[in-house]
């Protein structure tokens, strides 16, 4: 197998990780601001959670993955699962198996199209809302524990993080920035990059 493999599954994984990274301290802040009774940050993060989940169940393209929510970790497994079942090439491997590592690793790029709406729309979306909310909270409201106000920060660091990680993806060349249908019934595939400057 070759290292460009090792590279897909290293950012599926660093994908799906940012991605429950973020959801957990968001939450964990939630619950902090909730047991002080700032119900209104709270309310404001969760119309920003509930607005990213939206945005990515009407970005799958009709596919069935069931609760959003699971699917990067589900695109790990499966990306995991495919590195860990190949063999080693070497020199004197045959021509079946290298076209088994290229089947497999055409497997792992549309796996990581497949996470690309949902990060995507959590680094988009959540994560900047949640990011300016918690900001806020830890600056404006100066009655906040101390604990309250470091797992805010945290929150918002990664966040930030996880929307730098979002930005430079979209500049990635060759990236699907939407699909649409023609008239005679085919689809056709918006690409990044590959228009004229």
């Amino acid at each position: 197998y070759f290292p460009n493999d090792y590279c897909v599954v290293a950012k599926v994984l660093l994908a799906a990780g940012l991605y429950y990274l973020d959801i957990l301290l968001d939450i964990n802040s939630n619950v902090s601001l909730l047991l002080q009774r700032k119900f209104s940050y709270v309310a404001s993060s969760v119309l920003g959670m509930l607005a990213a989940h939206a945005t990515a169940s009407s970005r799958q393209h009709g596919e069935q993955h069931g609760f959003t929510m699971l699917v990067p970790g589900k695109l790990a497994l499966q990306a995991l699962s495919l590195v860990r079942s190949a063999p080693p090439l070497t020199d004197y491997s045959s021509q079946r198996e290298f076209q088994d590592s290229f089947d497999r690793f055409s497997e792992l790029l549309e796996i990581e199209g497949r996470m690309v709406p949902i990060t995507s729309s959590e680094a988009g979306i959540e994560a900047p809302v949640n990011s300016l909310v918690q900001l806020y909270a830890a600056i404006h409201d100066t009655d906040l524990t101390w604990r309250t106000r470091t797992s805010l920060l945290v929150s918002v660091a990664v966040g930030l993080l996880n929307q730098a990680k979002a930005l430079v993806e979209l500049d990635k060349k060759g990236r699907p920035i939407n699909q649409v249908e023609t008239v005679h019934g085919e689809t056709f595939t918006y690409t990044a990059g590959t228009g004229c400057s």
